[in-house]
């Protein structure tokens, strides 16, 4: 509407620039224009000179203060016959795109280099508004006063300024008062677009975690193709109501959850062992599953929200190859992961079913008594009376499972 009105019958800026000197003469000296003001655009390949020493060629002036002494302030020293002829121009408002930086331009080449990346149409770059209208919606009134080169000085900056006061005058005679009292306010608009970026974290949290929680599958699938989950559920659906509750209530158990470091619980075969180890699992998971603090594993690792650093550090050195982590990698990568909780379960069932081919079933439980002494993890086992099991266990503290009269 503006932009129309100028076109028509004119701008009132200068009416409102001559109200000016009438009611502040004072004023008149700093802000109107006068004949002092030198309009000089130098061709960009052209630097200022700063004193009278300085050779033709000309210095560029580094990021000093706009304001200057009045040598540069006049470019007293610069060549005249190296600006870009024009012919004499009366103010003109622009409308078009207003760029927002974090520094004060003062270089031609920059200028040109930015004004071509966005687009060959902007008019000026400005700080004081950089980046507001991304919170609100706004216009940015800007009274230009340089040509954003090593020639920038503060001598039109004044002038540039009740320029735009006057503009902004004008554009707001044009602005209906109950328009204004209808729309939004700034608060209200930052509440709304506060409310919006919560909401868009929340997604964008939403997403990662689902990412996260593929990227862990695909390690965990990498690491064993066993999923032990399913069949703790099917374990723990086949006991009874108060099944299992004289062992929970034990002493010993008791201990061993707050205080002890391994609690062995052999028995004969169809005494209720798994049963009973699943019974172990949901207390846990039921008491500390909400803790990130504590770490419950049997046989895959469950109770943090993201695959730990060095789990997938492991994954990834191997998996380009296609290759598997030794037992020494693994070993490595479990003690440093039980440096991230300040508790560890470990609990294994039928430890007898293990074989005991090559060593790999004592291998197995030195690489957990290893892994107690350094970080005094929590172990809980079942087996069958094996005496090779059951000696590795000596001086530890021993259930007996046998059948009890409330287990069915």
């Amino acid at each position: 509407m503006v932009e129309s009105e100028h076109e028509l019958t004119g701008s009132r800026i200068p009416g409102y620039l001559k109200e000016l000197e009438q009611k502040w003469p004072g004023l008149a000296p700093k802000y109107l224009k006068s004949n002092s003001l030198k309009d000089q655009l130098f061709k960009p390949d052209y630097f200022h000179i700063n004193n009278s020493g300085i050779d033709g060629t000309g210095i560029p002036i580094d990021d000093q203060e706009a304001e200057g002494s009045k040598e540069e302030d006049n470019c007293r020293f610069c060549d005249t016959s190296q600006t870009v002829k024009r012919n004499p121009r009366e103010m003109r408002v622009h409308y078009g795109l207003i760029a927002s930086g974090n520094k004060v331009i003062k270089d031609s080449i920059l200028r040109e280099k930015l004004n071509r990346d966005l687009g060959g149409q902007v008019l000026c770059v400005e700080m004081e508004a950089a980046g507001l209208a991304h919170n609100f919606p706004c216009i940015t009134i800007r009274g230009i006063c340089d040509y954003a080169d090593s020639h920038k000085n503060n001598a039109w900056q004044a002038h540039a300024a009740v320029v735009a006061a006057a503009f902004a005058k004008e554009l707001l005679d044009q602005v209906q008062a109950s328009d204004v009292g209808r729309e939004p306010t700034a608060k209200e608009i930052l509440s709304q677009i506060h409310s919006t970026v919560l909401q868009s974290e929340t997604n964008i949290g939403e997403v990662k975690r689902k990412m996260d929680r593929k990227e862990d599958i695909e390690i965990l699938e990498w690491l064993t193709p066993i999923n032990y989950g399913p069949q703790q559920s099917d374990n723990f659906s086949q006991r009874q109501e108060g099944t299992g509750e004289w062992l929970l209530s034990s002493k010993e158990f008791q201990e061993w959850i707050e205080t002890g470091q391994t609690l062995f619980c052999p028995g004969v075969p169809g005494a209720g062992k798994t049963i009973l180890t699943s019974i172990v699992i949901n207390e846990l998971t039921t008491r500390f599953g909400h803790n990130d603090t504590v770490g419950i594993a049997y046989i895959y690792v469950q109770g943090q929200s993201s695959m730990p650093a060095s789990v997938k550090s492991l994954y990834n050195k191997h998996n380009v190859n296609k290759t598997r982590a030794s037992v020494e990698e693994v070993s490595t990568t479990i003690q440093s992961i039980a440096g991230l909780y300040s508790r560890i379960y470990i609990i294994v069932d039928a430890l007898d079913e293990l074989k005991a081919i090559d060593g790999c079933r004592n291998r197995f439980l030195e690489e957990i008594f290893k892994l107690q002494a350094q970080c005094s993890a929590k172990f809980f086992a079942t087996s069958r009376f094996i005496p090779g099991i059951t000696e590795m266990f000596e001086g530890g503290t021993t259930i007996k499972i046998r059948a009890h009269d409330e287990d069915v």
